[in-house]
């Protein structure tokens, strides 16, 4: 069973179309999936199918703040649900903000969602959840819970500067709370490789990560009906079976099944650099200047004179 935290301190960047169309491809492909709503917002319950998020008895709030009481109920597998889109899902709502208010006053408070998920643990092989676009309590959480952390880019040079901060986020996380945290890759989002930035933000950070942290193969490109997969309440895979985006979707959850095996067995990216696995600090550096340079180049009248139709 692996966990899998989906999050980057900038927000808009896919994590949420992420969350539900990786979760939705990874069960097509026979595995036992559950996505964990860990946003106030509750985007994820929402697109999934739960438009009125606020009208169940209970939700990851409820579980949090009664944790932090030391109360029995709920539970996590009090608040689990299936949604109409077809995925297990342990739903959020408003209330994820009070608890997370609560958390602070909290002994132990960053290990209340891996605390909390324990029981549910052999029950699945894949955990996803959906973090909030911040460094708070909540995203520490996730991060320790999680055995790996996925980063969505959206491919604009602000999203890298998300990507540096949630790297730092990670590395300090992996060294103080969760040494088996590790980075399962960088995730190139809402992609137009019609215009001039979208490549160069490509280029870049498949360049300065090699040999670092995994790049995933698989883009996600811009599509109209990923927008309209989510007012219907379904995933891609559903809506539209056969498009780019859930084809592309397909894709990487078989990338993501074989990275998490080579995690497993201690294996780094393929194409590792020889003198061995380099830190999450300085990965988080690099990222830090690649976002530095990717606005340089983007404030630089002659880098945009090139965008048009590729």
């Amino acid at each position: 069973m692996t966990i899998i935290a989906v999050a980057n301190q900038k927000g808009g960047v896919g994590k949420t179309t992420t969350v539900v169309n990786l979760g939705a491809a990874l069960q097509e492909m026979g595995k036992r999936v559950l996505l964990v709503d860990f946003d106030p917002q509750a985007s994820l319950t929402i697109h999934l199918g739960i438009k009125e998020p606020e009208s169940l008895q209970a939700n990851a709030g409820h579980v949090l703040r009664a944790a932090a009481s030391g109360n029995r109920w709920p539970a996590m597998r009090d608040v689990l649900m299936q949604t109409p889109a077809g995925l297990d899902l342990v739903p959020s709502g408003r209330l994820l903000g009070v608890a997370e208010s609560v958390l602070h006053t909290v002994l132990g408070r960053e290990l209340m969602l891996r605390e909390s998920l324990a029981p549910l643990v052999d029950e699945y092989d894949y955990i996803i959840i959906d973090c909030l676009p911040t460094s708070s309590i909540l995203v520490i959480n996730a991060l320790v819970a999680a055995d790996a952390l996925l980063v969505p880019v959206q491919t604009d040079y602000l999203a890298t500067h998300g990507l540096a901060q949630i790297l730092q986020t990670a590395a300090t996380v992996r060294d103080r709370l969760n040494p088996r945290l590790e980075v399962l890759g960088i995730l190139l989002t809402m992609v137009d490789l019609r215009t001039t930035h979208a490549r160069q933000v490509i280029a870049a950070v498949q360049k300065n990560f090699r040999g670092k942290v995994r790049v995933f193969e698989t883009l996600i490109r811009l599509q109209v009906g990923i927008k309209e997969s989510s007012k219907e309440g379904t995933t891609m895979l559903r809506f539209d079976p056969q498009s780019p985006t859930a084809v592309a979707y397909r894709d990487l959850a078989r990338e993501v099944i074989a990275a998490v095996e080579q995690l497993g067995k201690g294996v780094q990216a393929q194409d590792q650099v020889a003198e061995g696995p380099v830190s999450l600090a300085e990965v988080a550096q690099v990222a830090a200047e690649q976002a530095e340079e990717l606005a340089r180049d983007a404030r630089n009248p002659a880098a945009e004179s090139g965008d048009g139709v590729a």
